[in-house]
């Protein structure tokens, strides 16, 4: 089982010999730091990236240069950046020889972690198999996001950039039927407690961007900056109860 992650996603450390990044394309730039080098920073203030998409050849070659023929791939997308009807065209081109599993990623990336750590213990299986699987699990999950502008955090909010925030009072927000819902406010310390103090008996993973405090040492990782949104600084939490098996839902 190979996967491929869109760059845009942010878990560029999870790449691995399994895992492959492919390259988000920016008009008139090489990449988001070259774009970022390219324009003054107050042109900047909550603007849009100039996502370029791929053409459909690129992408087919992308696939085949990478992957020998008879490979089983999941490809969690972006969905803010990867177009639909361009995907199932490449799906459909690639599915006599390589059989392409996409999946829209999740705006919680550490909801995104986890689906990628587990996923790959499943012994090869159909794309309705895996599909039922992931909703499933995202049924169980609890997401937290810890930021002082959660809410970009939604729709295509997280291709922008941003004015570097000046306070320090962060929010604790939780996805809610897709919606963010702020809890708490306060300071860094005060928000990520109410986290990891949690009396219940549960399994963490972590994806943090610009923030140096520690909240789960096994299962955390850390997006490299610059990266989306830009400027914004924040901690995605994904939780699910010990007492859950995986893929078991409270139906």
């Amino acid at each position: 089982m190979k996967i491929v992650l869109d760059e845009s996603l942010g878990l560029h450390s999870l790449k691995s010999e399994n895992i492959s990044i492919k390259p988000i394309r920016i008009k008139r730039a090489d990449d988001l730091g070259d774009f970022l080098d390219k324009h003054d920073s107050k042109i900047l203030l909550s603007k849009k990236i100039p996502i370029a998409n791929w053409q459909l050849e690129d992408e087919i070659a992308y696939f085949i240069d990478r992957f020998p023929s008879g490979s089983r791939i999941i490809y969690f997308y972006d969905p803010y950046v990867q177009p639909h009807d361009e995907l199932r065209k490449l799906t459909n081109w690639l599915m006599n020889e390589r059989h392409v599993i996409a999946i829209a990623a999740p705006n919680n990336r550490a909801l995104l972690y986890m689906l990628i750590e587990k996923i790959q213990s499943l012994t090869n299986p159909t794309k309705q198999e895996v599909m039922r699987w992931v909703e499933s699990v995202t049924r169980t999950v609890s997401g937290t996001i810890i930021s002082q502008k959660p809410t970009v955090f939604s729709n295509e909010r997280m291709l922008r950039t941003y004015r570097e925030p000046k306070n320090e009072i962060y929010k604790r927000a939780n996805w809610k039927n897709e919606k963010i819902i702020v809890e708490e406010s306060g300071n860094l310390l005060e928000v990520v407690k109410a986290v990891t103090t949690s009396n219940d008996d549960s399994e963490y993973w972590v994806v943090k961007k610009g923030l140096s405090i520690s909240l789960q040492e096994e299962r955390e990782i850390k997006i490299a900056t610059p990266h989306l949104p830009v400027n914004i600084p924040f901690i995605h939490v994904a939780r699910i109860p010990n007492t859950k098996r995986w893929g078991e839902s409270d139906d």
